[in-house]
């Protein structure tokens, strides 16, 4: 048996973990907005000795732990896949076991880390903003932990892409929510205190998004990349490497465009290209959130000093 046939197959693996992660999205963001109903329900039936339906409270109780632990829950999600993957293939045994064992821990360990940065900036305290942009977050790091495992194959490129696709849907919801509300980038405030410098404060929670969009658009390029590296060609022949992936990002991205890494259709397949397509619309999208954002968030300050 072979390496290849000894690793996990990475489309199931991927396909499930998306699948989980979105599902607990849309099921978190259903119970967001129908919160009042299910609390009026429950106190009701309540006050009346009536039993709430034992299905309605274990989905209460997990909504409520996925909001306060969701990375605990989206790691057992993982292991789960990786175990189910596992049975499936064949190749559940100690050695895997303790291969994935300690995959997860650094893979929790690394997720905790950078959740915690962004926490301690305290920048998004909007509810549904969080929910966004911690759906973001699973999704980006589950596939660099499935590209980046050992024991896990490389899973198909329209797999990869699909997930990272709603994560980048995610990331626009939130720049067009800030056109209608800038205040939903702003830290909260005690009462009584005014904010001078919501202007800044936009801007910053608008950096952070674009800078998560970055991420997100790195990814696909890596994994075009990764999957086949004839999909781009650079100038002088030489081989690609991460740092080259950043600067073709940004180039693209700024729509600068110098022309030295060049996606290619290889073999027929357009996934570089219509990645490139993506930046570049991203870019313009982008553009105008941020300008709209902050001329909103303007233009409701004015509002409001001419109120008071």
């Amino acid at each position: 048996m072979n390496n290849t046939n000894m690793m996990l197959n990475g489309n199931m693996v991927l396909l499930l973990y998306d699948f989980f992660v979105i599902c607990f999205f849309v099921m978190d963001f259903y119970f967001y907005r129908n919160k009042k109903n299910f609390i009026m329900e429950y106190e009701e039936k309540k006050t009346k000795g009536q039993k709430v339906r034992k299905y309605r409270l274990w989905f209460l109780r997990l909504m409520i732990y996925y909001y306060q632990h969701g990375l605990m829950v989206v790691n057992f999600l993982l292991f789960i896949v990786l175990i189910i993957v596992s049975a499936v293939c064949g190749t559940l045994s100690a050695f895997y076991f303790l291969k994935m064992f300690v995959g997860l821990n650094l893979f929790f360990g690394i997720m905790a880390f950078i959740k915690k940065f962004f926490q301690n900036r305290g920048q998004f305290e909007n509810i549904m903003v969080f929910r966004c942009v911690n759906g973001m977050f699973y999704l980006i790091l589950g596939h660099l932990f499935v590209y980046h495992s050992l024991f896990i194959s490389r899973p198909n490129l329209d797999f990869a892409l699909v997930g990272l696709l709603v994560s980048l849907g995610l990331c626009f919801y939130v720049m067009l929510w800030a056109i209608i509300d800038p205040r939903i980038l702003l830290r909260k405030t005690k009462k009584g205190v005014r904010r001078l410098n919501d202007a800044i404060g936009i801007i910053k929670g608008m950096i952070i998004l674009i800078g998560c969009e970055l991420l997100i658009l790195y990814s696909m390029v890596f994994c075009c990349y990764n999957t086949d590296n004839h999909f781009y060609q650079v100038a002088g022949g030489r081989l690609l490497d991460s740092w080259d992936f950043v600067y073709y990002l940004i180039t693209s991205f700024s729509t600068i465009g110098y022309g030295d890494i060049v996606p290619i259709r290889y073999n027929g397949d357009i996934h570089s290209i219509l990645i490139s397509i993506i930046i570049a619309l991203s870019s313009l999208f982008t553009t105008g959130c941020f300008v709209g954002a902050v001329v909103a968030s303007v233009y409701n300050s004015n509002g409001q000093q001419n109120n008071n």
